[in-house]
């Protein structure tokens, strides 16, 4: 058994309900600052945390609940990835190697992804998106002439896709 497995016999224990009542108690506690980093938990994803378990039993908050977080669950660890890349995106220490290669991986990710699914993951990392759709980087003064030609190619487009190619465009 592993140490949820053995907290959750303990609070399932009978005779044990002032103990259940706390453990509830200190997982909501934890479900509810997890929350506010943008991670869901569910009661079984709180109680493998050393942190729930040792509110429930002590009463008391030991040990970093974010680190724990980032640490044990797979949202956190995807927390924790996303704010690192977007430190290296963003890095204004001047380690220009260290920036490109996030940059590339970055649009090596969004790339694959729908525009939808690009404002969604931009959502996520809590950033607006480098390049194109944006307006920064790479963008281009278009003529005359290749504004005429985008325009005629976006009245094709189904209505759904017009904004976003129009963004990605115009930026």
């Amino acid at each position: 058994m592993n140490n949820r497995e053995n907290f959750k016999a303990l609070i399932d224990a009978e005779g044990n309900e002032g103990l259940k009542a706390k453990a509830e108690s200190a997982a909501a506690i934890v479900i509810q600052r997890a929350s506010e980093t943008g991670v869901l938990l569910t009661i079984e994803d709180a109680y493998s945390l050393n942190f729930t378990r040792l509110l429930a039993l002590t009463g008391q908050e030991i040990g970093d609940l974010q680190n724990e977080i980032e640490a044990e669950t797979p949202q956190g660890r995807k927390l924790a990835e996303d704010r690192e890349l977007m430190a290296a995106v963003n890095d204004d220490t001047g380690n220009l190697k260290r920036q490109r290669e996030a940059e590339e991986a970055l649009q090596s990710e969004l790339d694959k992804l729908s525009p939808a699914e690009k404002m969604r993951r931009a959502r996520e990392l809590g950033q607006t998106l480098p390049g194109r759709l944006t307006g920064d980087g790479e963008s281009k003064t278009l003529t005359p002439e290749e504004k005429a030609h985008h325009l005629t190619q976006l009245e094709k487009l189904p209505a759904s896709m017009r904004m976003a190619k129009f963004r990605e465009i115009f930026g």
